[in-house]
């Protein structure tokens, strides 16, 4: 199908080289929207280049919060990726559930999946923005506010 080959020309023909360029000098990649992409593959064409490389896939099939093994034996750390800026800024209470997440495991690493616990692990990682409403652009105050840590 032409899903098929979108699919595979993205992960051999578009990652795999980027991967093949920068492996040994990138700790890492984070696909974000991977499930418009085919992770099974994404993950194939980064580790037959760069076996080392640390893995993060955020689909947007799931919702962040809490942090939650989504891709067993592919993923080496959370995505991370807070509610959408456009509905809560990032400190907002919604998005406080991925801060748990990492602080109720003994040593960091989150096992549990949308379907149960799993053998494999997953650093919990978050992804937030340095500022309230954008990316990328730094306002005043930074992060969480005070009364949300109280």
């Amino acid at each position: 199908t032409m899903k098929k080959v979108l699919h595979e020309t993205f992960a051999y023909r578009i990652v795999k080289p980027y991967i093949h360029k920068f492996a040994g000098r990138v700790d890492g990649y984070w696909f974000d929207h991977s499930n418009y992409g085919n992770e099974n593959l994404l993950h194939r064409a980064v580790t037959l280049e760069d076996p080392l490389a640390a893995l993060a896939f955020r689909s947007s099939k799931y919702v962040n919060v809490p942090l939650l093994v989504k891709h067993p034996g592919k993923e080496d750390y959370t995505a991370g990726h807070p509610h959408a800026l456009s509905n809560v800024p990032p400190f907002h209470p919604d998005n406080m559930g991925m801060v748990t997440s990492i602080e109720e495991t003994a040593d960091g690493y989150i096992r549990k999946t949308p379907w149960g616990t799993s053998k494999h692990q997953s650093l919990g990682h978050l992804f937030m923005p340095a500022s309230r409403t954008t990316w990328n652009e730094i306002d005043s105050p930074v992060g969480w506010k005070e009364k949300t840590a109280q």
